[in-house]
């Protein structure tokens, strides 16, 4: 949980830039998606502020309303004055979802063809944000639309909502990203982000994949979660309980509590911040019974950790196989 909207936006934007190095360094360049609203417009000018290898930087949009150029309702006019003026990034790195079209059908597979082109066959993006509804909408997949069943187009077009009529990203293409970053504020977002990090699929954005997802919220949205919570990982997906030998009795399937120790990174040790992007990045991905994982938290830097019933469920369902089920870091 973080104090309010301004402190998600810094945060947000201090998780994207890391990601952006980070793809920067391993693939050549970073693709990202952004969704609309007021937070997201402070995330982006305070990503200006951040070490980002801008020439690498490509922006997609994740929804669009289907407007006339420069309206004020147009994601994309907030995208390119949040970014534009505040970043060295040239016009033709932001790749504009083309929603004045008079074919808005074809100008949905064109720009469906434009993600190939940059992010590849099928394309998959770097980094998604994400907003959510009141209603449990995200992207523009909102209750009881026909674009929430489509399966074999990553771009498609809504029926009207709010007066207007969207483009927007498919499940297909949200569901490849590799990584998902929500951003949630306000306190009319509380019963959804308890049912997001439920997993509860009879919202749209619930049915967003869970793996390698991250959620920012601030106070007044995650306020039903608990009063320390910081950050929610909805997936772990590298390890920091680290396997040694000494002391594993019998096989490796029940080991001693000694036979595992905790290796935590290093900004939990060096920064006072614990909202400092690796801070929580505690994350186990050996094989471990349910009752050693019980002994091992809390891990030093945590007052608690909460495990959600259908977590503690699945350890029991996969024993012996690898853990890739979601749990929650509480500080």
């Amino acid at each position: 949980m973080l104090a309010d909207a301004a402190a998600v936006a810094v945060e947000a934007a201090k998780v994207i830039a890391e990601e952006g190095r980070g793809a920067v360094a391993a693939r050549g360049r970073f693709i990202m998606a952004v969704s609309g609203g007021h937070t997201p417009w402070q995330m982006l000018r305070a990503l200006a502020r951040e070490d980002v290898p801008w020439q690498a930087v490509y922006v997609a949009q994740v929804d669009e309303r289907v407007a006339p150029a420069r309206d004020p309702d147009r994601n994309l006019t907030h995208l390119r004055e949040s970014l534009l003026q505040h970043a060295p990034l040239r016009p033709e790195q932001i790749y504009a979802m083309p929603v004045d079209s008079s074919d808005l059908a074809g100008a949905a597979r064109q720009y469906a063809l434009t993600l190939r082109e940059i992010a590849g066959t099928p394309p998959v993006l770097d980094l998604v944000h994400l907003g959510l509804g009141p209603d449990g909408h995200t992207a523009s997949l909102v209750p009881g639309d026909t674009v929430l069943n489509i399966t074999e187009a990553d771009v498609a077009l809504t029926e009207p909502y709010q007066q207007r009529r969207r483009m927007t990203l498919t499940y297909p293409m949200l569901n490849r990203a590799r990584r998902i970053l929500w951003v949630v504020t306000g306190s009319e977002k509380a019963g959804m982000l308890t049912r997001l990090r439920e997993g509860d699929v009879t919202i749209p954005a619930g049915r967003v994949c869970r793996d390698h997802a991250l959620v920012l919220a601030d106070r007044a949205a995650a306020e039903s979660l608990g009063p320390h919570c910081l950050r929610t990982l909805l997936r772990p997906s590298s390890g920091a309980l680290r396997h040694n030998k000494k002391g594993v009795s019998g096989n490796d399937r029940a080991p001693n509590l000694s036979a595992y120790q905790l290796s935590t990174p290093p900004a939990i040790n060096s920064s006072n911040s614990p909202c400092a992007p690796s801070s929580l990045r505690a994350y186990y991905h050996q094989i471990v019974p349910p009752s050693t994982l019980i002994g091992l938290w809390p891990p030093p830097h945590a007052r608690s950790v909460c495990a959600p019933a259908e977590a503690a469920d699945a350890l029991q369902r996969v024993f012996g196989s690898p853990i890739t089920q979601p749990y929650e870091i509480c500080m």
